[in-house]
């Protein structure tokens, strides 16, 4: 009796990782992300235009990114719109693990990507060049800590699975 609760708990667990993905890679597709191209196309990348108008700085647009290259540097300094896949994903697999910290973490430092990378832009452009070289560890930071919240929620999950296995 305990092996057969046991393998349907196992079974619920990862139909409900499953259809918690796939609800959130429609909400992301539909809803996240139009919203993050509009957010850059239509109000960051004009400003950052009519900013750079009188610097000898190139403002280069991608959807949900924006890149700067000013005199002095052959590669371009630049920040993502926050709250996309590189949130999502971790933050679905910490939520379903049930690490509330590490997701309330994840949600406080995105919120914050909302403020500091755009100003330190704005430095940029406005010949700061100082702002560049925070840009890119913060590039590293973000990188480091997507892939350090992917490897905890997934461990954690995986563990989970295993604990429920007979």
């Amino acid at each position: 009796m305990d092996s057969i609760q046991s393998n349907k708990q196992l079974s619920y667990t990862r139909v409900q990782t499953l259809i918690g993905l796939v609800f959130f890679s429609i909400v992301y597709y539909y809803l996240v992300k139009p919203a993050r191209i509009h957010l850059n196309s239509e109000i960051l990348y004009p400003y950052f235009l009519k900013v750079a108008e009188n610097n000898p700085i190139k403002i280069e647009q991608f959807q949900t990114r924006i890149n700067i290259y000013s005199e002095n540097q052959n590669s371009p300094r630049g920040f993502g719109i926050p709250f996309g896949g590189y949130f999502w994903l971790p933050f679905f697999l910490l939520l379903i693990a049930k690490e509330k910290k590490l997701y309330y973490l994840l949600l406080g430092y995105h919120s914050i990507l909302c403020i500091i990378p755009p100003t330190l832009g704005y430095l940029l452009v406005n010949g700061h060049n100082w702002a560049g070289t925070l840009l890119e560890i913060n590039e590293l930071f973000f990188i480091c800590f997507f892939l350090l919240s992917l490897i905890i929620g997934s461990l954690v999950i995986y563990n989970n699975w295993m604990k429920d296995i007979p």
